[in-house]
């Protein structure tokens, strides 16, 4: 039903959420998440699989967290979005539609740029893969 929050879980299998309108929690050891929502905020996880999580619009002020270990990570948000962002990838690169604006020393596979208001903090971390941090197109 519409505006109902998700908690999403799976071992082996991929989770595709599409359509939802409220918050999602997604979970998988080996497999890829792939979420396309009206509203965030939204939080997935994977040991072992990309991560591709689309959002028209936010609600509140939650923040967010995309992590997996063996996988890529590309997540889309409103073009009006603000927040603080922490990307960090160990084997990969990271990328952003958003202007970022880096100060003193630049790590390459880590960085924390604020865009906007640090209304909320948008966490997104993998080992192998590389982050892509997008807007979403309207």
């Amino acid at each position: 039903p519409a505006g109902v929050r998700m908690q999403v879980e799976s071992v082996n299998g991929e989770i595709s959420i599409m359509g939802a309108s409220a918050e999602i929690e997604a979970e998988t050891v080996n497999g890829a998440i792939e979420i396309r929502t009206a509203r965030g905020p939204v939080e997935a996880t994977s040991v072992n699989g990309r991560i591709d999580v689309r959002m028209d619009a936010l609600r509140g002020s939650e923040d967010m967290e995309f992590e997996t270990v063996n996988g890529s990570i590309a997540v889309f948000l409103p073009a009006d979005f603000q927040g603080a962002i922490d990307m960090e990838t160990v084997n990969g690169s990271l990328s952003s539609d958003f202007p970022i604006t880096v100060q003193g020393r630049f790590n390459p596979r880590h960085i924390r740029p604020t865009i906007g208001s640090p209304a909320r903090c948008v966490a997104l971390s993998t080992v192998n893969g590389s982050i892509e941090l997008r807007k979403t197109a309207r």
